[in-house]
């Protein structure tokens, strides 16, 4: 599994996004969503930067929450053997939004009930799992500050 992970990272550079959007932004984002969901869901953990087992490879989670329930299921180590209850992706240098847009496709798919997209000036789109099965996307009620 160690060599599979490695192996998917995908660490290239996208230079058709625009020069403004910098990978600080992201750790400071992903400190902001993380305060965030652990106002809004007490009751689990936060984790960062999370290789996650999909049918198809492994895919790493910018930040993921996972209730404490959940978390007792899941092998962490050396990847997570599911996809965390919600998942955050952040676009960046070095995952454009049609990767992300793939990767929330797959987090979907292996047992996330929610994903956020994170756009480079703060909007957070939220995929949820709708009750009929289908993937659905709303804005959130204010971005990122």
């Amino acid at each position: 599994v160690t060599q599979k992970y490695l192996g998917s990272l995908h660490l290239n550079s996208h230079d058709d996004l625009p020069p403004e959007i910098t990978e600080s932004y992201v750790g400071i984002y992903g400190g902001k969503i993380a305060k965030r969901l652990l106002e809004e869901f007490p009751d689990g953990q936060i984790a960062f930067q999370v290789p996650v087992e999909t049918p198809e490879e492994i895919v790493v989670v910018d930040v993921a929450w996972v209730s404490n329930a959940r978390m007792k299921t899941l092998r962490t180590r050396p990847t997570w053997s599911g996809a965390p209850d919600i998942a955050v992706c952040v676009v960046s240098k070095n995952r454009s939004e049609a990767e992300a847009n793939r990767v929330i496709s797959l987090l979907m798919r292996a047992g996330a009930i929610e994903t956020w997209l994170v756009m480079p000036d703060g909007r957070i789109l939220r995929f949820l799992i709708e009750s009929r099965g289908f993937m659905g996307s709303s804005p959130m009620n204010h971005a990122l500050e």
